[in-house]
């Protein structure tokens, strides 16, 4: 099924056994949380289609299956997630009135008959058995938990607020800091440094026994690492004091008991503020600034109008053999070159071009109007100001610069998420390109790794290996059919020969200017001197109104020497505002990464394709690509429509 719109997906993790009579009261909350996060997915286009909300969910007794049924009651889809096989799942429910549930809402779910079984993400098992005495089924509940926390833009969570027993659990509190601090292990049983603010969560207080009194709460909550981080800091240099340091060195600055008690009320009132978090996590009524920015993203590019065009061989040829998820990723790659070279990069390059232009002209109008004295030469030098100020205004609040490196970014990670699917196509899809990029790019991409991570839980996809071999031809290789998809050798290797072109073109006329510029002073140097001449001789003028009728020979020669750089000015505002010659040097490095990759793949195709190579194979690529895209989009976001002075 063809996902034209990236949903924001919402994942559930709670307790089994809350208390009964609180059901009702959670339930509300739970629906009051969801609507929030429909208002946020508004669409920002006046009438235009909402992006959509999706539910992530195990179905597990209590907390799960309640979030199922507000879910369900507002009209959200549900995907359904599991941690081993359904039949072996159902015998995990001890209440048959949940099981009964259980099985109603598996006929209810988007992806019903084709469930989500969480892969084994940590490979850790042997290990944490060693380690914490793990049992299969809690490491099974602990894989589906990273899957769902991973996988979601945010986390409802119906939990007590309870710090964690063990260190390799799989309970709601575990579920949350996979979200939030994505503190789960590797194979190589580290924790992934380089973590990013992607996720946030909605706490509401859920009680387990009727002994702890009931209290409503419903609050978003998400990770300070810096907040953190300083306060480790300070603690470790000394700088935090404990609340009988801090009365002691009161009492014996202040003898006036009044001020002290002022001093214990602020320190209590520091207190209250350090309690407003939930254990070590920042609490707040509205969500976190990063999320409200990744979903608007996620808006504005479901906003955009795309008209799909499903004939033409981008990617894949053979769509017709491709799974839902594979098929979804090529139609978003689509749309988003579409969007970043048809519908930006078109209408930037006219502004580009025009800003050049009229730029030119204010340059060339003022010069007759100071050196040819033609005073009104003042007003068309205005006007073509005021139209640069305006381009420059429209072009910027459009973002077209802007939107076109956005979007370019969003069609190549989804171009390489492809291909590198495609490879590991017997290997559970949960490996992201965005995973592999450095921590500078990461940071502006955050929504694009869960644009992708929304798709993968909302389609359906088949392990079936497609050919490596054709995969690869179709990657990084080349063909001479101009009517077959390029592969990156032969994209590069045109568009090496289209730059080295503008490249000559451009240095040309830069030469070109250059020798007109010094033939132009050596004529005005030798003028001065046969003027000097000319006037010790008793001569009173030398040549006026016989090189240009009615005008000085110096300011008509000024007016030419400024001509030409005027006509400078006009080439490098345009042809050279992005070096040809920078990106030739970039092409010339890219066909030699592929040409490299080529021969190291037919030298792992005769050793029989061992898995595990094949696996490190394309993900170096895969980085490889998606870190020269980051740089591409680094120094092409400095050729921004703006004016020079």
């Amino acid at each position: 099924m063809l996902q034209e719109k990236i949903p924001i997906v919402v994942g559930v993790t709670g307790h089994r056994n809350i208390v009964e009579e609180d059901k009702p009261a959670l339930k509300e909350q739970v629906i009051v949380a969801l609507k929030e996060i429909q208002a946020l997915c508004k669409s920002k286009v006046k009438g235009g289609e909402d992006t959509p909300v999706v539910m992530l969910n195990a179905f597990a007794e209590g907390a799960d299956i309640l979030c199922a049924e507000a879910a369900f009651e507002l009209g959200i889809d549900v995907y359904a997630v599991f941690p081993c096989e359904v039949q072996r799942y159902r015998k995990s429910f001890e209440n048959p009135e949940e099981l009964k549930k259980f099985d109603e809402y598996c006929k209810k779910v988007k992806n019903s008959g084709d469930f989500i079984i969480a892969p084994n993400i940590e490979k850790d098992k042997e290990w944490m058995q060693n380690e914490d005495n793990i049992s299969d089924s809690s490491y099974e509940y602990r894989q589906l938990g990273i899957y769902m926390a991973e996988h979601s833009h945010i986390l409802i969570a119906l939990w007590d607020g309870v710090e964690p027993k063990t260190k390799y659990g799989c309970g709601a509190v575990e579920v949350v800091k996979f979200a939030l601090e994505h503190s789960f292990l590797d194979k190589d049983h580290l924790f992934t440094p380089a973590t990013l603010n992607q996720s946030a969560a909605i706490w509401i207080k859920a009680r387990r026994n009727t002994d702890t009194p009931f209290e409503k709460i419903k609050d978003w909550i998400y990770d300070d690492f810096i907040g953190r981080a300083n306060e480790l800091i300070d603690k470790e240099n000394g700088n935090v004091e404990s609340n009988e340091v801090k009365d002691s060195k009161n009492l014996s600055k202040n003898k006036d008991r009044k001020k002290c008690k002022c001093k214990r009320k602020r320190r209590d009132e520091e207190e209250k503020k350090e309690k407003e978090k939930v254990w070590i996590y920042v609490r707040e009524d509205t969500p976190p600034g990063f999320l409200v920015d990744i979903i608007n993203k996620t808006v504005e590019y479901n906003d955009e109008k795309f008209e799909f065009d499903g004939g033409k061989p981008k990617l894949w040829k053979a769509v017709d053999e491709l799974d839902d998820y594979r098929r979804n990723i090529r139609y978003h790659y689509i749309k988003a070159d579409s969007i970043s070279y048809n519908k930006n990069q078109s209408k930037y390059n006219l502004f580009l071009m025009m800003l050049a232009i009229f730029a030119s002209l204010v340059a060339f109008t003022f010069l007759i109007y100071d050196d040819a004295s033609l005073h009104f030469m003042i007003f068309p030098c205005a006007i073509f100001l005021a139209v640069i100020i305006g381009l420059t205004a429209y072009g910027g609040r459009k973002g077209y610069h802007k939107n076109y490196i956005k979007y370019r970014a969003v069609a190549e990670a989804l171009r390489i998420q492809f291909y590198m699917s495609m490879c590991l196509g017997e290997m559970p899809i949960i490996s992201n390109v965005c995973e592999l990029c450095s921590w500078t790019q990461k940071v502006d991409i955050g929504w694009i790794e869960k644009a992708i991570q929304a798709l993968a839980v909302t389609s359906s996809q088949n392990l079936s290996k497609y050919d490596c071999s054709e995969v690869i031809k179709t990657w990084i290789g080349e063909t001479k059919d101009k009517q077959a998809i390029q592969g990156q050798l032969g994209y590069h290797k045109k568009k090496i020969a289209d730059n080295t072109q503008k490249a000559v073109l451009h240095e040309r006329i830069s030469k070109g200017l250059l020798i007109g510029t010094v033939a132009l002073y050596a004529l005005i140097f030798g003028l001065e001197i046969a003027s000097h001449i000319c006037i010790s001789m008793g001569y009173t003028s030398f040549l006026d109104n016989t090189i240009f009728p009615n005008l000085p020979w110096r300011n008509g020669l000024a007016i030419l020497l400024g001509t030409l750089t005027v006509i400078s000015l006009l080439v490098s505002s345009y042809l050279g505002k992005c070096s040809h010659e920078r990106k030739k040097s970039d092409n010339e490095k890219m066909i030699l990464l592929y040409s490299n990759s080529y021969v190291r793949w037919w030298e792992l195709h005769n050793n029989k394709f061992i898995p595990e190579e094949i696996e490190k194979f394309v993900k170096e690529i895969a980085r490889e690509e998606i870190v020269e895209n980051g740089i591409w989009c680094s120094y092409v976001n400095e050729n921004k429509l703006e004016i020079e002075v």
